[in-house]
């Protein structure tokens, strides 16, 4: 029988490169790993078990210069949308795609597909819109947060651990390893499938993300390897491997591998510091803009497409795939406007592809590529540090050019400066605090904070300018907030966070907010004052927010520990020398939420989140006056306390109480005049 898809594309190659094959329709399948370092696969690293994956790749086209996000929501968002995270607005873990924006799989759905996401979502749960039934597939298997337990299939620690594990929107409780599940779950569908209609797969696994899970039999692969982390971590890389091999061969035996489109990558740089990744030689991990972050294992493999056995060394990113899709199949991509280049040219033919800069990153770090150039831009709240590098001459990103061709750093810095921010979606409110105690009537000018999502358009950097004098960032864009109908002056605006200034003139019973932006309004959020207490700062790991810390029956925190950085001035080292009054001196802290959790992936938090409790710190009992009190990393709160006059000498506890807790653990430290 002849393959008149494979025989059109031969063809095209035939009559020449001028002259376009014609569309084909075949079956497409994305393959994603979540945090695969680029030395955590066989063909890189003879440490790293994986046959299945090292045999497909020797059989298509190894992608050696493929990039990504360096965390994963902004790939999952680029992936599927073929633009940069920045227009997306998914910049950061947990946002969700703004519901405005088309994905892959709507209109291959329309055009026929099958469309099947299995595994990770983490684009979004606000609301039921924002689901991947929802989204243009046809069915979801998976979870919808940013990882799951592999045993239990629940996210969160503790007290904030839910199941995650549904199938089309509804909760299931069953046994088995996810990875297991997941491969069974794409393997079913396939098998199951109508053969009249090509599918479109997404196969998302959670591995081999934290927290570190395997089957013991895989472990016991690794028993040479002494770092349990590292040892727990290839065991999953090769029970990841097995899922993938054991879909290829129904692949094969359905007798539609040739016709398949099958992509492989990982999803953003392996966690090295606490994943127990390698992405060796390559500089830095996950969340970084560097290439430990940035560049990732990746194939392509299309039998009746393109020749295999082969290596494509130009430079592609994730974004490509929408416009190079689009190509193949003549379905039109989801979105006007695509930042991706079509690269089915460049890996059918070998022709170039005359492409612009291309833009990864995440949060507030970002990479301009333009050639063989590379422009990295990290924003630190308070500085920002920009390398450049000839990429391809230096591809451990050792030697910063930045000095020597200020021109070419200009360039790019323009182009990253230039390139627009995704509009927020519709702003939705979470929570609402008034400080330091909702049960109170709300005033003239009373403080009023309001938790939610998309506040203001995404600015794409703050920098230290934005920090000169008593103002925060703000927003640029229109904003209204009314408390009860009445206008509320918003003196705060992040996207997630807004303070307002309250022009009522008193609110005692049920409080109706409302945050109205250039997108829309929110959903009125109403709130009795006796249901909320005091709010500190906690982190959600659903949505891996910090997010106020709210309860019916009080505040919910932890005692805290205690322990103070530096003293006089000494900009956080530790104290070397006693303390006398009047000394600015730094403590910082950790569990003055109900949890401690480490820093979240590839989250940075760049400008200070201030507490919205009443902190009090005292010297021996003695009140001392608190000039910063905040959030400063994710688990870690920093206080600013100037040591009071009437302090005695010698030495000296010091207690935090937050909202009138006390902390566990006190400080002890030296006074003397």
């Amino acid at each position: 029988m002849i393959n008149w898809q494979r025989f059109a594309l031969i063809i095209g190659l035939l009559v020449g490169p001028s002259t376009q094959a014609q569309p084909v329709q075949p079956n497409i399948v994305f393959v994603l790993a979540d945090d695969l370092g680029w030395n955590d696969i066989g063909y890189n690293n003879p440490e790293v078990v994986t046959p299945q994956l090292d045999g497909l790749a020797a059989q298509g086209v190894k992608l050696t210069q493929y990039r990504v996000n360096p965390v994963c929501s902004p790939t999952r968002a680029s992936l599927l949308t073929g633009q940069t995270a920045l227009r997306t607005s998914v910049v950061r873990p947990g946002l969700p795609l703004p519901l405005e924006l088309g994905v892959m799989p709507e209109p291959l759905q329309a055009a026929g597909y099958q469309t099947w996401l299995v595994g990770k979502w983490h684009l979004g749960e606000t609301t039921e819109a924002h689901l991947p039934n929802q989204r243009g597939f046809d069915h979801f298997y998976g979870f919808h947060g940013g990882t799951v337990n592999s045993f239990t299939h629940m996210r969160g620690r503790g007290m904030n651990a839910t199941l995650d594990w549904r199938r089309n929107g509804e909760l299931i409780d069953e046994e088995g390893y996810t990875t297991h599940l997941l491969a069974d779950e794409a393997i079913s569908l396939i098998e199951n499938r109508d053969t009249a209609r090509p599918f479109f797969l997404d196969l998302s696994f959670n591995a081999p993300h934290t927290p570190l899970l395997a089957p013991q039999e895989f472990i016991d692969h690794f028993a040479r390897i002494d770092d349990e982390d590292r040892r727990v971590y290839l065991a999953m890389v090769e029970a990841m491997d097995v899922g993938i091999g054991r879909l290829y061969d129904v692949l094969v035996e359905q007798g539609i591998a040739d016709d398949t489109l099958f992509v492989f990558m990982s999803d953003n740089g392996g966690n090295a510091r606490v994943g127990g990744a390698n992405n060796e030689p390559l500089r830095d991990q996950k969340g970084s803009p560097f290439e430990g972050g940035e560049r990732v294992p990746a194939f392509v493999l299309w039998p009746d497409g393109l020749d295999g056995a082969r290596e494509f060394s130009d430079f592609i990113t994730l974004m490509d795939w929408v416009p190079t899709i689009s190509a193949i199949t003549g379905i039109a991509p989801p979105n006007e406007i695509v930042d991706g280049f079509d690269m089915l040219p460049a890996l059918r033919d070998g022709q170039v592809v005359a492409r612009g800069p291309s833009i990864v990153g995440s949060t507030t770090s970002w990479a301009v590529f333009d050639g063989d150039w590379k422009l990295v831009e990290r924003n630190l709240g308070t500085r920002v540090l920009r390398f450049l590098f000839r990429i391809f001459e230096d591809p451990n990103e050792e030697n910063n050019l930045l000095e020597q061709n200020p021109d070419v750093a200009a360039r790019l810095t323009a182009i990253l400066d230039a390139h627009p921010d995704g509009a927020a979606g519709m702003p939705v409110i979470s929570s609402v605090v008034n400080s330091p105690d909702f049960t109170a009537p709300i005033g003239p000018q009373s403080w009023v904070t309001i938790f939610g999502e998309n506040f203001s358009r995404l600015r794409r950097i703050w920098t230290d300018q934005d920090f000169q004098g008593p103002n925060f960032p703000r927003q640029l864009d229109d904003i209204e907030v009314t408390i009860n109908g009445e206008p509320a002056y918003p003196y705060y605006i992040s996207p997630t966070q807004l303070n307002v200034l309250s022009a009522v003139t008193s609110a005692t019973g049920p409080v109706n907010v409302q945050v109205t932006t250039t997108s829309g309004p929110s959903d009125i959020f109403s709130v009795e004052h006796q249901t909320l207490a005091p709010a500190l700062f906690m982190f959600n790991p659903a949505d891996r927010k910090y997010i106020a810390a709210v309860h019916p029956d009080g505040v919910r925190v932890a005692r805290a520990g205690l322990f103070p950085g530096g003293g006089g001035g000494g900009g956080g080292r530790r104290m070397t020398r006693p303390a006398k009054p009047g000394d600015v001196i730094t403590f910082f802290g950790s569990g003055f939420g109900p949890t401690d959790p480490p820093t979240p992936d590839g989250e940075i938090i760049s400008s200070p989140l201030g507490l919205a409790n009443d902190v009090t710190i005292l010297f021996g009992g003695v009140p001392a006056e608190v000039t910063f009190a905040g959030v400063v990393q994710a688990g870690v709160y920093q206080f600013n306390v100037i040591v009071p006059d009437d302090v005695p000498d010698g030495d000296v506890a010091v207690v935090a109480e937050i909202g009138g807790v006390p902390s566990q653990a006190d400080a002890c430290i030296t006074i003397a005049r």
